[in-house]
């Protein structure tokens, strides 16, 4: 903790002596992020996309901290104009990818990934979520299965 409050005294004077710098409000909002403080994180995000509306790392961590409080189509709009602004930032792909997981649009998931390690990521940074993207695909079919087994019994018993 003690590291994170001399970063977020540096960086408030930082912003102090110099308002308009969008490198300081974004890692002061992921020092907010760190600190657990995800309202001003994403109001400090909101300030460096103010000042500079291109700036693609700020919606992307925006998009990290809206996911973390459960805001996905919030997190998903931010993913979406982060890879508009950087399309080859692997990064981003990965958090979408991980975004559309919690999301269950599984094949959404996986291209987000595949793509993110065609841009550099380790396929075994992946091992999980791709266990998770399977374990999920199975228990929607075993579902799909007995309801359809149900069904078909509610039928038969009606006749």
């Amino acid at each position: 903790m003690g590291n994170l409050t001399g970063a977020l005294e540096d960086y408030n004077e930082s912003i102090e002596r110099e308002p308009n710098q969008t490198w300081a409000y974004n890692n002061r909002g992921l020092t907010y992020g760190d600190l657990g403080q995800l309202a001003k994180a994403i109001e400090d995000f909101d300030r460096a996309i103010e000042l500079d509306s291109e700036f693609g790392d700020a919606y992307l961590n925006r998009a990290e901290t809206r996911k973390t409080q459960g805001l996905f189509s919030k997190a998903l709009d931010d993913y979406n104009r982060a890879i508009v602004l950087e399309p080859t930032n692997a990064r981003t792909y990965a958090g979408r990818g991980l975004l559309f997981v919690r999301m269950n649009r599984l094949d959404e998931a996986e291209k987000d990934i595949n793509r993110a390690v065609e841009l550099g990521i380790p396929e075994t940074a992946f091992l999980r979520t791709r266990e998770d993207i399977k374990t999920q695909r199975i228990g929607f079919q075993r579902a799909l299965v007995s309801e359809t087994a149900s069904t078909s019994s509610a039928s038969d018993a009606s006749k």
